[in-house]
């Protein structure tokens, strides 16, 4: 975060964070800000999932949501970032004055969003990785749990059967 504030002329950066349950997108970090409460009171930007993958209407929609009841205007960059076809977030990069952004500077954001797509699936799939991991131990020791007495009822039939056969003859 504070690597990319370095390499573009910016007020802040902020991380959105999409919730499924309210189709919106709420502020979970910001560079001008320690710590943000998350609660009720978390800003947020309702978006349809069109509109999250559509960058021109994404970022109209977050300059007109940050924007508002203030008198200078903003300039906007935002990244999406999925992972397996479920939106995670978005990465905004906001200007106080009216400088636009450049070419390299939506190359970059893009860049970097794809980045945190590929770390997000990474993690997830490490995150798998590790459930497997664990249900195969689990399986392991619940066939050792269930071969433990199985081999001493095998056993005890063995002698019974050997006993049998010896007071048959």
């Amino acid at each position: 975060f504070t690597c990319l504030d370095q390499l573009l002329v910016c007020e802040t950066l902020q991380w959105w964070q999409w919730d499924a349950g309210s189709q919106s997108l709420r502020l979970y970090a910001d560079t001008t800000q320690s710590h943000l409460p998350q609660s009720p009171d978390t800003p947020a930007v309702a978006l349809s999932l069109t509109d999250l993958a559509d960058e021109a209407r994404r970022d109209s929609a977050m300059r007109t949501a940050l924007t508002a009841g203030r008198r200078e205007s903003r300039e906007i960059l935002t990244a999406a970032v999925r992972s397996a076809d479920q939106p995670l977030g978005v990465f905004a990069i906001i200007r106080r004055h009216n400088q636009p952004f450049d070419d390299a500077e939506h190359r970059l954001i893009r860049l970097v969003g794809g980045q945190a797509e590929r770390i997000f699936d990474r993690q997830r799939a490490l995150l798998n990785a590790s459930r497997l991991v664990t249900m195969g131990k689990m399986i392991s020791e619940i066939s050792h749990d269930l071969r433990k007495p199985l081999t001493n009822i095998r056993g005890s039939l063995h002698v019974l059967g050997g006993r049998l056969e010896s007071d048959s003859h």
